[in-house]
């Protein structure tokens, strides 16, 4: 029996959403989304599902379990005794799954997500979330997006260039519109009426971008704000007192906790142990303009 404790890194979103009528109302949201069945609640994509469990709601707090898995395999065991393989049988609508645990704070709009390496990711569940929602005639038109907040470190790594040759950014539309640190960049996209914008940066051959203006400073400065509205940054030079070119993507350097956790005779993690280190991540996070 597996037991023990294992060590499972939390991650943390910002929650943006919008619809056709403007800012949205949160709760009704996910009341919507916790009062659908369990096959309202699930989407085949590419023979995988994905699904969401009952949804729990405490105060502002939104728990969510995410499940995925492959609807056209059924598991495989090897007995180590023997060497030998045999096909497990699943019962008809059964499917082998991986669990994600996911908590929502809908008055901060912070969310942490368990990072599960074989179970649904964050944009995975933000998309189920935003089909599934849109159901509700409340929410025509909805689009909803969980963007990463970035830490300082990735500035840090940015910092070590010497040289910089290519900078690339993508943006998602806040809540409503793209007045939040508005530039050029979010004039184009708010006329455009743009969900997301996509924009590169080089410089010339042999050349650097500025390290302190321009597009590298922009990505400086969204990386402090509270309210991530990061879909992607990479950039791409040469450290200092190196040679060869280096590319540093937001990706590596989502704020995240890693925290250790008690497992269950099955092996997977225990429901309370991990969702009590999530709100305890959850209420360390600074609330917006402290």
């Amino acid at each position: 029996m597996a037991g023990g404790k294992i060590v499972r890194k939390l991650q943390l979103f910002t929650l943006h959403a919008r619809t056709e009528a403007g800012p949205i109302d949160y709760l009704g949201l996910f009341n919507f989304v916790g009062g659908l069945g369990p096959t309202e609640r699930a989407r085949i994509v590419g023979g995988r599902m994905i699904a969401l469990g009952p949804v729990r709601i405490e105060g502002n707090m939104v728990w969510l379990h995410a499940y995925e898995g492959d609807i056209k395999t059924d598991p495989m065991f090897l007995n180590v005794s023997s060497g030998e393989e045999h096909p497990g049988k699943l019962e008809p609508n059964d499917v082998l799954v991986q669990k994600t645990h996911v908590v929502i704070d809908t008055e901060s709009r912070n969310v942490i997500v368990e990072f599960n390496g074989r179970g649904a990711k964050a944009h995975d569940i933000a998309e189920l979330l935003q089909t599934i929602g849109s159901a509700s005639p409340e929410c025509q038109g909805l689009v909803l997006d969980f963007n990463p907040k970035v830490g300082e470190d990735f500035i840090r790594e940015i910092e070590r260039f010497g040289r910089i040759r290519v900078a690339e950014l993508k943006l998602s539309r806040p809540n409503f519109d793209w007045t939040d640190h508005r530039n050029h960049l979010t004039d184009i996209a708010s006329q455009s009426n743009g969900h997301v914008i996509d924009v590169s940066v080089y410089a010339a051959r042999h050349e650097s971008l500025a390290k302190n203006g321009g597009m590298v400073r922009y990505i400086k400065t969204l990386v402090r704000d509270p309210l991530s509205i990061f879909k992607g940054a990479s950039v791409t030079g040469v450290r200092e007192h190196e040679d060869a070119e280096t590319s540093v993507s937001l990706a590596r350097f989502i704020e995240h906790r890693n925290v250790r956790v008690r497992r269950a005779a099955s092996g997977h993690v225990v429901d309370a142990d991990i969702e009590g280190e999530m709100l305890e991540y959850l209420e360390s996070v600074p609330p917006v303009g402290e």
